[in-house]
Formats: structure tokens, sequence, C-alpha cells
């Protein structure tokens, strides 16, 4: 993998692979032969900027609020999931 990586986040699993990188997404599942991207729709700062906006709004208690607890739980455990993949 060349340093620096140009993926900041790489999932990979028994069904497949995904990478996420600043210009978008690119998946493949292990039968395909090709790879598929997906494209970012908007530039870096725009999503960091609609990111910060979004903190600053729910801090502040105005909506929306994307996610609630039930996302979190679910989030830690698709993780603790991952993680135990790795293990086996």
């Amino acid at each position: 993998m060349p340093l620096p990586s140009k993926t900041y986040l790489e999932i990979y699993g028994e069904e497949g692979t995904l990478l996420l990188d600043f210009e978008g997404l690119s998946y493949k599942y292990k039968t395909w032969d090709e790879w598929k991207r997906i494209p970012n729709q908007v530039t870096m700062k725009e999503a960091f900027a609609r990111q910060m906006e979004h903190f600053v709004q729910v801090i502040q208690g105005i909506e929306p609020k994307i996610t609630n607890l039930e996302d979190g739980i679910r989030s830690q455990e698709l993780i603790d999931k991952a993680y135990s993949s790795l293990k086996s």
C-alpha cells in the first residue's frame, strides 16, 4: 500500500471490499471482476462545512438530529463484529 495512502477507510469482508477516498467510494463484491465507483457529490470543503454546520445545529438544539441512541448502538455492534471477524 502506498504511503500516504489514497484511501482513508478500507473495509475488507468475506463478500467484498469497500474503499473510501476523498473523491468518492469504490466497492467490489467477491463475485465481480470489476470495481464500481460512486463519486462524491460535493467537494471536501463543502462536505466538511456541511458536517460542521450540522454539528453546531445539533448542539443548539436545532433539527435535524440525524442519529439517535439506537444508531449509536448499532454502529458499535457493527464495529465489534468487524473486529471479531478479523480475529477469526
